[in-house]
């Protein structure tokens, strides 16, 4: 059974916040632990969806109909030339580009899958850390009885108390070390979906919208039987036919 670790940020904060007022430095120690404070299990569920089938397969699915279309696009034979090298060209960057993607996918499941496991580690760590503040604090109490020897052993508890702070210190680092690493593995996934989508602009979202005639820039031409550049209408100029006869005095 997978030890919570987000209660051992929890229930190490807690016992170094209440240890705080005979060992002082537990209260940054249990300000610290909170914010290291993290849900493994939720990570794990990331990583699973990260990893699913699902999310393998659309990609996968996606690679295999594009491959099956440009081999049938080849075998039709119509379009040849400069632009059908161009675009069996572009397939072969997006092929590549859902290839990473695929591996970038699996880094992602795997960074959390080890980030679920540093957290447990660390909370397991803070759960220490606040029991053997705690027990400090205790000893300093049953001390209190006698203050030659409460203040003779002072020293030696706050010294104790500093190094246990010190070690959720180092704890913290490579937790933000982690994290970042990470942080930067997903800002790479992005930038690739980025990238790929500018490649091939119909991987997002088309917002639809009415079209404008009135400022289409290109218009039929009869004549030529293509394009030609039109004058931009302006619908204000646009008068209504009169109702009166077309006549001259």
């Amino acid at each position: 059974m997978e030890v919570d670790g987000r209660s051992g940020f929890l229930a190490g904060a807690a016992m170094s916040a209440a240890s705080a007022l005979l060992i002082p430095s537990a209260l940054p120690m249990a300000g610290q632990m909170l914010m290291m404070a993290g849900d493994p299990s939720a990570m794990r569920s990331a990583a699973g969806q990260w990893r699913s089938e699902q999310s393998s397969g659309s990609l996968v699915d996606l690679g295999a109909d594009l491959a099956e279309q440009a081999r049938l696009i080849k075998d039709d034979g119509n379009w040849k030339g400069a632009s059908h090298a161009a675009f069996e060209t572009r397939v072969d960057e997006f092929q590549g580009y859902l290839t990473q993607l695929d591996e970038r996918r699996r880094g992602v499941a795997d960074s959390l899958d080890g980030a679920a496991d540093l957290y447990n580690i660390a909370g397991a760590a803070c759960f220490v850390a606040g029991g053997a503040v705690s027990v400090l604090s205790f000893a300093s109490k049953l001390l209190l009885a006698n203050p030659p020897a409460w203040f003779a052993s002072r020293p030696g508890f706050i010294k104790i108390g500093m190094l246990i702070a010190r070690g959720v210190g180092a704890v913290a680092n490579l937790q933000m070390k982690f994290v970042f690493k990470a942080s930067l593995l997903l800002t790479g996934v992005s930038y690739l979906y980025s990238a790929t989508a500018a490649k091939f602009p119909s991987m997002e979202a088309i917002k639809l919208e009415a079209p404008q005639f009135t400022s289409a820039a290109l218009v039929y031409d009869p004549a030529s039987g293509g394009l030609t550049q039109s004058t931009v209408l302006d619908p204000n100029a646009l008068k209504p036919p009169s109702m009166m006869p077309n006549f001259t005095i």
